[in-house]
């Protein structure tokens, strides 16, 4: 049996098994594996978790993650150490907000003052024992010359048949494991969940930041794989704010994770962030600019498919990004050109919201020169504002509409008809 998958014998002999019919529990179901495989082969103390596009940047990563569990006076109080999560193929100005650049370099320093940052799912560093669903105590001292049951003198195939059982779903039944041990089942976001309880047992967590950055991915280059992207992290995130696990109920540990729950905004305080942090102004104006569009579609859609699935109209599903890359789209991407793709339904409430605020940027106008006065201004003027704002941030939907001829453009539809729609909501 592959490792994190149920083949279609296993799912014949034990139809029964509803766990299964969740994409989401067969995705979650590979670290669990690894984990109680892994204790047969090697049982080491220290777990690393990284995602498949992920490699090591930073030899000294180990050793500094080592240095907190070891610590003479906090390292038993530590479940694991979070590096961040960084990319290497980010552009100058980061043209879709891929860096993170406030949440790594700031605020999950930040979240040291309570307990420790969240489990991001990938360069983490674990301890075994917390993974298995041990609560903290004021006692514990780790045993760092574990044993395992393997005999050295045991054959691959023979260590290979002893792993099947673990690795077997039906192992699972009946037992804790995805509920209170390895990762929890049924989330998204289930690193987000299972770091946030790992420290509602009483256990802290270490963020290292290291110049040189510890484990390095690859981001995406194209618009639509950042909408999917975000749309899968936005659904885990609602998911956890109307579950048992809300940071604003499941206890005083888990206020650190309301940034995950509550949306950015637009500002001089936001931009004096990304500034202080390294960034530039026109690496922040994309960050708004992502923000706003993320807003009408990942997080809308997001949104709108929790409430389907909490009310059991959907089931939960994952939706994995691409990894290759073309060179098309990588030559346009150096060159902060947009990537739109050609996922029609991604795009419309997108490009209806963009016209419909050009419309109206166009009625306020005409108004002002018609009626030739101060008083429609004095009733305009914020309106024209925000329009001409939006409008600025919408400028390469504007291009993927009209402008561009190249194959990253608005995928084909009546642009009239979104003209029409635009103007019959504007009267």
């Amino acid at each position: 049996m592959r490792l994190g998958q149920v083949s279609a014998e296993t799912r014949e002999l034990h139809k029964g098994f509803d766990e299964w019919k969740s994409d989401m529990s067969s995705s979650d179901h590979q670290p669990i594996v690894q984990i109680r495989v892994s204790s047969v082969i090697s049982n080491g103390p220290i777990i690393l978790t990284v995602d498949c596009d992920v490699y090591s940047n930073n030899s000294e990563s180990v050793k500094d993650a080592m240095c907190c569990f070891t610590d003479e006076e906090n390292g038993n109080k530590i479940a694991y150490v979070q590096f961040p999560q960084s990319s290497y193929n980010i552009t100058t100005h980061d043209l879709y907000a891929s860096c993170f650049r406030v949440p790594n370099e700031l605020e999950m320093g930040g979240m040291d003052a309570n307990g420790g940052p969240c489990y991001i799912g990938s360069g983490c560093f674990h301890r075994r024992h917390t993974l298995c669903g041990a609560i903290y105590t004021a006692f514990f001292k780790q045993e760092w010359n574990g044993e395992t049951t393997r005999n050295e003198n045991e054959s691959v195939s023979v260590l290979e048949e002893r792993c099947k059982p673990l690795a077997s779903c039906t192992y699972e039944k009946n037992t804790q494991w995805g509920k209170d041990v390895g990762l929890l089942y049924g989330y998204p976001s289930e690193d987000i969940v299972t770091g946030l309880t790992i420290q509602c047992r009483g256990w802290k967590s270490v963020y290292l930041n290291p110049e040189r950055k510890g484990f390095v991915g690859i981001a995406p280059t194209t618009l639509l794989d950042v909408l999917v992207q975000h749309k899968r992290w936005s659904e885990g995130q609602f998911s956890i704010l109307i579950s048992n696990c809300c940071p604003f109920s499941y206890g005083y540990r888990a206020f650190g994770y309301c940034r995950f729950c509550t949306p950015s905004y637009l500002s001089i305080y936001s931009l004096g962030k990304f500034v202080f942090c390294g960034g530039s102004v026109k690496g922040w104006w994309n960050e708004q600019r992502m923000w706003l569009l993320k807003r009408t579609t990942s997080y809308l859609l997001a949104f709108l498919d929790t409430l389907l699935r909490k009310f059991g109209f959907s089931e939960l599903g994952f939706t994995v990004t691409p990894k290759v890359v073309d060179e098309n789209v990588l030559r346009r991407y150096k060159k902060h050109v947009m990537e739109f793709g050609s996922d029609l339904g991604m795009y419309i409430g997108l490009a209806f919201i963009a016209m419909l605020n050009l419309f109206g940027l166009f009625w306020s106008l005409k108004t002002m020169v018609m009626d030739s006065g101060t008083r429609a201004l004095d009733h305009l003027a914020l309106q024209i504002g925000v329009c001409i704002i939006v409008v600025w941030i919408h400028l390469p939907v504007y291009e993927g509409l009209f402008v561009r001829k190249d194959d990253g453009k608005m995928p084909d539809f009546s642009h009239l008809q979104l003209g029409y729609l635009g103007f019959d909501s504007l009267c």
